[in-house]
């Protein structure tokens, strides 16, 4: 490359690189920079969002957890998902459509106490950052995978837009540095041609010296140079080219230990080129510092090394062991001259020494394994040998001619022959021997008999097989099967009597069965199993005397069934003690001593009680009737008393303010009365009648009208005599004293409201002669609507001082009911929730159609009923109210009444809450 080329180049290079370092350094910067605030703003954002999340996720809102997601997404574009996790760490909502992916539950979790995580995933959709954030100290936790791909694309465009002004530089550097180079090299090329000239084999010829600067001095070196190659050219290159063969590494170093030479060795194997480690310190190629030290210590003292182990550094940084021979060459004033260094790559030796120590010290593992595995066969060997004598059975091996190789000690301690007396005997003929005989063949064994002893044994035959061993043959086990043999043959006969008795219980059983289906169909409790034992003549039997006893005198009958009898001189109680009696008197066991005929007479007695007892439960049912009867008329009356105060407390609201505008009507009558006689006068006066026309008796008539009743005293004056103006001011003064415009306005709204009062009478005894239904207590069609409405107005009393009453009727069907019945359950639902409200509170009423049943709920916010009462809160008597508080019949009677209609009743409380009853009536259509 010409050095105008360089020169340029070199300019371009360090305009490019300045401006590559300007870009990495802005890059760096500005992405570090954007990257912190990105992930302070990208964790701000997360934290405020599970701020956000907290109201949803307590109320359970996925609904709002999902909309605030969605939100959160459409304003911020980097947000790639979202998803919210539960305190149990399961998903409540998220960003991915139909399918959450389960890997991102466990990734990113917050420890106790942490304000926030974050950690980088490798996700479909590219390389995101997690941040976690816990909701309200660990009730959930929000995660946000952000992507910073936004922010690198800004940081790009940035470069981009630096690039674009580095270029312009570069073209205008260019530029200047092609006129300069061109300048500078102008010289330059005079000395390139000479050197070429001198390359090609002309020593002779000269560069030219045209000026003293540092290009002139160039010239007139290289000028002394060509002179001086002349002479050192042959020697030079013959010897580069021998270092450069040796497969050893060459260096030589001066006396400061700076390496000037090297041969191509040692660039293959340390991986370093010659420019690089030219001029450079020894030191840089030592593996061992302080090795290298005390060898450069001993060469100086000895002048010379020979195959010293060592270690050089690569230029990769690993360590290569190597054989190192180093001389000194001392210089001509004996000073550290120059040192030449040979090293030989020992890495292959070293090699082929650890893998013979490995295969050394693996022989001597498995040696030591060996050994043990020698000791345990050993061991086992011992172990399987006891283990086979402590067997009962006797275990005969043999080879392939039926010899004995070897048996057990229970082998040995049934023939009475010693271990060395049986080997090598067949043992077929050893068995004979001994007293045993086959007597039964079958598949896989014989059966053996052995007559001395009277014992059984069972013989089995496996083949023997080992390849490994060389050895084939039989192992003979002889199994003694005499208590065996002997449990079977009575077993035989055990299961023969089983099956009669099975035969004859299944007999026994089935008239039994068919006993008790008779009593199930015609509900007669009398049947009777017969007993052909049953023929002893019970007072004969036990020679008893007592002739007042029901047995006595009688054909034989079931004694132990009759109470207050004297058996055997035993006085029988009860029925059950007598039962236990039973067991040692002689007719029940003579009766009894076949069991079919014992569960037979069990029957009967069960028959008995039976009987008994229904007639017992027939006498308390009627008895139970009539007192729930008189309970549920004592409920009724009560809750008529309770209306009654209520109805009587809503009928003098409205008859008081009757009774007072009735009072001031009187009052405004008198006063009109007044007036009236006074402008009767003044029209008198003003027709200038004179006073002596009116007839004698109107004057006192007026007078007393005007007088006031209680003192007598006149309260006008008379008119006589009077101009006509005059009577007309004194007959408006009059109209302003007695408040006339006043009244005549008042007097309509007395009226109305009077009426008004009358109305809301009239519709309270409506309403109270709706709920009665006195007249309509049949089974009939009704609007569940207005049976409520027409309940609700009854007991307004009791509602109206503490709660405020929310109504959702829907439009229901007619159905056929008792409205009265139904009227009770309301009346107890709504009563129950006003006392259960303590101050302030609410009732919610909804009716509405659903499914062929017309469902009611009646819903209060009071103080809700325990968990654990729930389930009794509809027995009768059973009440969650204070003593005196109430009877524990309200809620029974309406369970009651609407199981009467077919329907149903639930409840659904919490403690402090509220409760709310559901009553469902299905829909009766017809006549």
């Amino acid at each position: 490359m010409k050095l105008r080329t360089k020169i340029l180049a070199l300019t371009i290079g360090l305009i490019m690189l300045l401006g590559l370092a300007v870009v990495f350094f802005v890059k760096t910067t500005l992405t570090q920079t954007l990257l912190s605030e990105f992930r302070e703003n990208s964790v701000f954002q997360t934290r405020q969002l599970a701020g956000l999340a907290v109201k949803d996720l307590l109320t359970e809102n996925r609904l709002g957890l999902q909309m605030l997601i969605d939100d959160f997404r459409k304003d911020e574009e980097k947000a790639k998902y979202i998803f919210i996790l539960n305190s149990h760490k399961e998903p409540v909502a998220h960003s991915f459509g139909e399918g959450f992916p389960s890997a991102l539950m466990n990734v990113n979790s917050i420890g106790p106490g942490g304000k926030y995580s974050i950690q980088r995933l490798d996700t479909d959709a590219g390389e995101v950052i997690d941040i976690a954030a816990p909701i309200l100290d660990g009730v959930g936790f929000v995660h946000v995978g952000f992507t910073d791909v936004p922010l690198h694309r800004e940081v790009d465009g940035i470069v981009a837009l630096i690039l674009k002004i580095l270029a312009i530089v570069l073209a205008a550097g260019s530029g200047a540095a092609a006129v300069l180079a061109s300048v500078i090299t102008r010289p330059v090329r005079d000395l390139t041609e000479t050197a070429k000239a001198v390359g090609s084999g002309n020593l002779e010829r000269k560069a030219p010296v045209g000026s003293s600067d540092e290009l002139g001095l160039l010239a007139a070196a290289f000028n002394e140079m060509t002179e001086n190659l002349r002479y050192t050219t042959i020697s030079r290159d013959y010897l580069d080219r021998v270092i450069n063969s040796m497969i050893d590494m060459v260096l030589i170093i001066d006396g400061e230990l700076t390496i000037k030479s090297l041969n191509q060795a040692v660039e293959n194997q340390l991986g370093y080129s010659r420019e690089y480690l030219r001029d450079k310190s020894y030191s840089i190629l030592c593996g061992d510092k302080e090795s290298c030290h005390t060898n450069i210590k001993r060469l100086r003292e000895e002048n010379g090394l020979s195959n010293i182990e060592t270690s050089y550094k690569t230029k990769s940084g690993a360590l290569v062991p190597v054989v190192l021979s180093a001389s000194l060459i001392r210089g001509d004033d004996g000073g550290p001259g120059t040192i030449v260094v040979v090293a030989k790559d020992n890495t292959e030796y070293k090699r082929s020494q650890d893998n013979l120590y490995e295969s050394r010290q693996l022989l001597v593992r498995e040696h030591e394994e060996l050994n043990k595995v020698f000791k345990k066969v050993e061991i086992a060997k011992k172990e399987w040998e006891r283990t086979i004598n402590c067997v009962g059975d006797m275990i005969i091996l043999t080879d392939d001619d039926g010899g004995i190789k070897r048996v057990n000690r229970a082998v040995t301690e049934f023939t009475g022959k010693s271990f060395q007396e049986i080997l090598g005997n067949n043992w077929d003929e050893m068995l004979s021997e001994s007293g045993l005989e086959a007597t039964t063949l079958y598949a896989g064994g014989t059966e053996l008999f052995h007559g001395p002893s009277k014992r059984w044994f069972e013989l089995n035959s496996y083949v023997y097989r080992d390849s490994d061993l060389d050895f084939s043959g039989n192992v003979i086990t002889l199994h003694e099967t005499t208590e065996i043999k002997t449990i079977t043959e009575e077993l035989e006969k055990r299961s023969v009597e089983i099956e009669e008795h099975r035969n004859k219980l299944k007999k026994a059983l089935e008239e039994i069965s068919s006993l008790m289906e008779n009593v199930i169909q015609k509900k007669d409790f009398s049947i009777k199993f017969y007993n052909p034992n049953l023929k002893t003549k019970c007072y004969e039997l036990k020679n008893c005397t007592k002739k007042d006893c029901p047995c006595y005198g009688k054909e034989a009958m079931r004694c132990w069934k009759v109470a207050g009898t004297f058996c055997g001189g035993n006085v029988q109680g009860a029925f059950a003690q007598k039962y236990e009696n039973c067991a040692i008197c002689n007719v029940y066991k003579e009766a009894t001593t076949d069991p079919i005929y014992q569960i037979g007479e069990h029957f009967n007695n069960m028959m008995h009680i039976l009987k008994v007892k229904n007639g017992e439960l027939e006498a308390a049912y009627a008895e139970l009737k009539a007192t729930q009867a008189q309970i549920l008329q004592r409920e009724k009356m009560a809750s008529i008393g309770q209306l009654a105060a209520g109805v009587a407390h809503e009928i003098n609201n409205p008859m008081g303010f009757i009774s007072s505008n009735l009072g001031t009507l009187g009052k405004y009558t008198d006063k009109l009365t007044e007036f009236i006689t006074a402008q009767t006068e003044a029209i008198e006066v003003i027709t200038k009648e004179s006073a002596t026309n009116v007839s004698s008796d109107v004057i006192p008539a007026c007078r007393e009208s005007f007088s006031n009743k209680d003192t007598g005293q006149v309260r006008y004056e008379s008119l006589t005599g009077m101009t006509e103006k005059d009577t007309i001011e004194k007959v408006q003064e009059l109209r302003k004293k007695l408040r006339l415009d006043y009244i005549l306005k008042d007097v309509g709204q007395l009226i109305n409201e009077s009426i008004e009062g009358a109305d809301r009478v009239k519709k309270i005894v409506q309403n109270l002669k709706t709920f009665s239904r006195l007249d309509e207590a049949d089974y009939k069609h009704a609007n569940i609507n207005e049976c409520i409405e027409s309940t609700l107005n009854i007991v307004w009393n009791e509602l109206k001082y503490k709660t405020t009453v929310e109504k959702e009727y829907g439009e229901l069907s007619l159905t056929k009911c008792y409205p009265q019945q139904l009227n009770q359950v309301f009346m107890n639902l709504l009563v129950n929730a006003a006392q259960a409200i303590e101050k302030q509170g609410e009732i919610r009423i909804k009716t509405w159609n659903g499914n062929g049943f017309i469902n009611v709920s009646i819903s209060d916010n009071g103080g809700g009923i325990p968990e654990d009462k729930l389930s009794r809160i509809f027995e009768p008597f059973y009440t969650t109210k204070p003593v005196g508080k109430g009877t524990g019949l309200g809620l029974s009677i309406t369970y009651d009444i609407v199981k009467k209609h077919n329907g149903e009743i639930t409840v659904e409380s919490e403690k402090g809450k509220g409760t709310t009853f559901t009553v469902r009536i299905p829909v009766v259509e017809g006549r």
